[in-house]
């Protein structure tokens, strides 16, 4: 026979060890973004463009494979980025750098939507593209933190305005960019990437999500207003190709 005394604190010892689980659960939940982004932010820094060579450069644009698949591409996972290792540089076809001062951006640019790419850098969006040619089209994901605390990726293109400048180098040259169009659009709308109507006209494209759905996406556009050599480039433009991002990602 269980007496009145016995159930309640039976009771009570449950209520506690589901309150206990429930606070466990948010805490994991809690830690796992900053741990996942601080994570994410050491490994881009280990391939911006500063750190890897010429010739690896040179050797994954004649070689590398690419996967240009949009219906492969998965949305980021924090779990996934803290319990898998660091990619390897075979996983990180980096082809060249992207780098957006006034936005505080600097990361690799890998060959293809690959998703381990995609985790560390701007993929590619379709074959045979050529810096300072037609329509450059990138993509990567928008990193939302603990009350949208991060400067991750493409996350902060949501503060980009006309006449910033956007650089591209592949070690060889630098390209700079002036961004004229910014726009919220429809996830389907693949015109975007067309190449311009006029041969005379080099364009960049960047895409990301608006939320963690993905339900709309972040289109900034810029066209080309420059070219130089990457050794004859500015000092500023050359900082910016070394900023390196905070470990310590909310």
């Amino acid at each position: 026979m269980t007496f009145p005394n016995t159930k309640r604190k039976i009771l009570i010892s449950l209520v506690i060890l589901n309150l206990t689980l429930v606070f466990g659960v948010i805490c994991a939940l809690y830690m796992n973004k900053p741990i996942a982004h601080s994570k994410m932010a050491s490994r881009t820094n280990q391939y911006i463009i500063t750190n890897v060579p010429k010739e690896t450069i040179k050797k994954n644009i004649e070689q590398a494979p690419a996967n240009y698949s949009w219906d492969e591409v998965k949305p980021l996972d924090p779990d996934e980025v803290i319990s898998t290792p660091a990619p390897t540089p075979e996983e990180m076809p980096v082809i060249a750098g992207i780098a957006i001062p006034e936005l505080g951006i600097n990361m690799p640019i890998v060959k293809g939507l690959d998703n381990i790419g995609l985790y560390y850098g701007a993929g590619t969006t379709k074959e045979n593209q050529v810096m300072g040619q037609g329509n450059y089209g990138l993509a990567s994901h928008h990193v939302f933190g603990i009350q949208g605390a991060t400067n991750l990726l493409f996350s902060p293109l949501e503060y980009a305005k006309n006449g910033q400048k956007i650089y591209l180098t592949d070690k060889e040259n630098v390209y700079t960019y002036t961004i004229v169009n910014i726009e919220r659009i429809n996830p389907h709308r693949t015109d975007v990437l067309d190449d311009p109507k006029s041969k005379d006209t080099a364009i960049v494209t960047l895409i990301t999500c608006t939320d963690t759905y993905a339900q709309g996406r972040i289109l900034v556009q810029g066209v080309l207003t420059d070219k130089t050599s990457y050794d004859n480039a500015s000092e500023n433009i050359k900082s910016a190709f070394k900023q390196k991002y905070n470990i310590w990602q909310q």
